[in-house]
């Protein structure tokens, strides 16, 4: 009794730390983060953020976006040189399809880089050139601007609830993702974790 009640409490102290871990073959050993990323399981995690700003029963949780509102979602930018790179297009593809999925509402996809800016302490400031403004086909007041951090064996994955108007963020949701080789029965394995 003493030996099935160990392995059940190790299982059952997993699923309740909130975490999850898959592992691979050691091929994945040497993967860069936009290869890594296909073993993330982006869609689920990504649709786990998208609940955390839209109830898909209800709609959003912001009272304030109505079902009418259009949400801008741009790619994901790199902390370190403000630019998606690969990696933010393939997290800002993956955000929108879930809020899409999970908020019932259209999504315009803009460029970060002309419409909406972080500065060197990732404040987000919206730039106001009224020109420019005035010919987009879309107003939008709601953006979903979402950031990313990667270094070796781990990716932290940030989304803020913008008012683009006020410049205001009302929620932000953060994602730390744990990867690379541990030493397994058969060599190195590739794991993944989410936290």
């Amino acid at each position: 009794m003493r030996f099935v009640l160990i392995p059940a409490l190790s299982a059952l102290s997993i699923l309740i730390s909130g975490c999850y871990s898959r592992v691979y073959s050691p091929e994945y050993c040497r993967l860069s983060v936009p290869e890594a990323l296909g073993y993330l399981q982006l869609g689920d995690i990504m649709g786990g953020v998208a609940r955390e700003f839209c109830d898909p029963s209800l709609g959003p949780r912001n009272h304030d976006v109505s079902a009418k509102d259009v949400l801008v979602v741009p790619d994901f930018v790199d902390l370190g040189s403000y630019s998606p790179r690969l990696t933010g297009m393939i997290l800002g593809e993956v955000a929108r399809s879930s809020l899409s999925a999970t908020c019932r509402q259209p999504i315009y996809q803009v460029d970060l880089s002309k419409d909406i800016k972080l500065d060197k302490d990732g404040v987000v400031a919206l730039i106001r050139d009224n020109a420019r403004i005035a010919n987009r086909e879309v107003s939008a007041r709601w953006g979903y601007v979402g950031t990313y951090t990667a270094s070796p064996g781990k990716l932290i994955i940030s989304l803020r609830e913008l008012d683009m108007i006020s410049g205001a963020i009302s929620r932000m949701v953060t994602r730390e993702i744990s990867y690379g080789c541990v030493p397994g029965l058969r060599g190195q394995q590739f794991t993944v974790s989410l936290n």
